[in-house]
């Protein structure tokens, strides 16, 4: 069985602390500057909407975590979810992190970014990852490895990340630009700690992130899409 350390947890806590901090810089010059800082229905409805995930998706059980919510506000993500996901079976934790708000401000700052300012190192260069969903085309996300290296161990990372703003997951290259005008703007990283070693690892992992992105299909978009039809 996997087993986490307490500062194991806080080195991946910090990693979310220090991406919401370096967003609070950017994220309000770009909303003071472009004047997007509205209180549409749209942006409403899709920050409650992510109440809507599940904690247990089939043989991972969710815990939440906190990000601080200062930071959260300050930068304009007006929903978040922060949750490590452990397999029942196997023992592997999962983190799952996505943030809602602005396009402005969530398009900023990916893992590259965010996590080489909390101490880590970029091990693998990012490549695009194409995530197959059953009966439902592919959605593309960023992947790499980041390394950090403490009292002489090395601690290794696999992350995806990727943006949606009701058209499906892509990784994006300019996301500032790509969703500019969209009315909100979702941002996913999902974590794993350590990095899946063997064959039968990055398989359940693969499985997780596929059965997740559904999840979120089912219980985030489809309450969107039932809100809209209601309208």
């Amino acid at each position: 069985m996997v087993t986490t350390s307490k500062s194991h947890g806080q080195k991946q806590l910090s990693i979310w602390a220090c991406c919401a901090a370096m967003i609070v810089v950017t994220g309000v010059i770009d909303g003071h500057y472009s004047q997007r800082w509205d209180s549409s229905n749209q942006l409403a409805n899709a920050s409650l909407a992510l109440n809507n995930l599940p904690l247990k998706i089939e043989d991972w059980i969710g815990t939440d975590t906190e990000i601080s919510p200062q930071h959260l506000k300050t930068a304009g993500a007006t929903g978040s979810i922060s949750r490590s996901y452990t397999n029942r079976k196997s023992g592997e934790q999962i983190q799952v992190m996505v943030l809602c708000g602005p396009h402005g401000p969530i398009a900023l700052h990916p893992p590259t970014v965010c996590f080489l300012s909390a101490g880590w190192q970029l091990k693998s260069s990012p490549q695009k990852n194409n995530i197959k969903r059953p009966n439902e085309d592919s959605c593309s996300f960023w992947q790499a490895k980041f390394s950090h290296t403490q009292q002489r161990r090395e601690q290794v990372i696999l992350t995806d990340w990727a943006w949606n703003n009701g058209d499906g997951w892509t990784a994006a290259t300019n996301p500032r630009f790509d969703y500019a005008g969209s009315p909100y703007l979702f941002k996913l990283y999902v974590t794993s700690s350590p990095s899946p070693t063997t064959d039968a690892g990055r398989a359940r992992r693969e499985k997780f992130v596929a059965i997740l992105l559904d999840e979120f299909e089912h219980t985030v978009f489809e309450s969107l899409t039932d809100l809209k039809t209601a309208d």
